[in-house]
């Protein structure tokens, strides 16, 4: 039996809106699950590194001359340091931990997801750049490479606080990017139906030629 066009048009609407129900997210502004899907296989990658990374600048840290570093004034900075090298390993397992809660705990949505980490990763990107800072400043270029074994140890201590400041930035990249993509849906996937789209190319084409639905 031929249908009507009411039937037709309601046919079409429920393909749109179960398309629209079966994505995850479905990003639009004011309307959207709070519980938005979160890439995390990069997210999880970059903070197995982080780990990896703290650790071994906390490692390096102990190696440090304690001559060279009372000479250059930089036991302030050194503790510092330090201090971010133990407390990075920590935060990365925490901010995975919490992707665990929110699954359980539905009042921890995947914005206040989003929200700390961004917090925390900017915090802890701008604690490390600090330090190493301060560390190369106050040491004025008189540990080149290979000059010593203790300017060796710092120079170590350099190039694994630069390191954690990369993925501790790279975690930052990927906070921003998700949750432009959970909230607004920047970069999103395109809505793309083969049913939906051969019945909106039949109405045109019947529509067009003047014949009626069927």
């Amino acid at each position: 039996m031929a249908k009507s066009l009411g039937e037709r048009l309601t046919t079409l609407k429920t393909i749109s809106v179960n398309k629209f129900n079966s994505l995850r997210p479905p990003p639009t502004v004011g309307s959207f699950d709070r519980h938005f899907h979160i890439d995390k296989q990069a997210r999880f990658a970059t903070r197995f590194f982080e780990v990896l990374v703290g650790i071994a600048s906390w490692y390096f840290i102990g190696k440090l001359s304690d001559p060279l570093i009372a000479d250059h004034e930089l036991w302030p900075t050194v503790r510092y340091t330090w201090f971010c090298a133990v407390f990075s390993p920590v935060v990365s397992v925490a901010l995975v931990g919490q992707h665990f809660i929110s699954c359980l705990a539905k009042s921890w949505s995947s914005i206040k997801v989003l929200i700390l980490e961004i917090i925390v990763d900017a915090f802890i990107t701008f604690a490390w750049l600090v330090c190493l800072i301060t560390l190369g400043s106050k040491m004025s270029g008189d540990c080149p490479p290979n000059s010593s074994p203790e300017c060796n140890m710092f120079n170590w201590v350099l190039a694994w606080g630069s390191f954690s400041v990369l993925f501790w930035f790279a975690s930052v990249v990927w906070d921003v990017k998700s949750f432009l993509k959970g909230v607004w849906g920047w970069g999103g996937e395109r809505l793309n139906d083969t049913e939906m789209d051969a019945e909106i190319r039949r109405m045109s084409r019947n529509a067009g030629s003047g014949r009626r639905w069927r």
